[in-house]
């Protein structure tokens, strides 16, 4: 799962998918959009299933 989220609305939304697909014993790798330091970034031909979530412009509401 790979996540930039501007004002932590799309990062919440993110960890709740998370949460629900490690609940159902999947494994989820966590990946920061804009920061490369938090995790190593995860090969795509390595997944099974890559999500991305991903902040919108919409004159500045949140």
């Amino acid at each position: 799962m790979v996540v930039a989220s501007l004002s932590g609305n799309t990062r919440e939304l993110g960890r709740l998918i998370q949460a629900r697909c490690l609940a159902a014993g999947h494994a989820v790798h966590w990946q920061e959009a804009d920061d490369l330091r938090s995790a190593a970034p995860l090969a795509a031909d390595e997944a099974d299933l890559v999500l991305l979530g991903s902040w919108t412009d919409n004159a500045g509401r949140t």
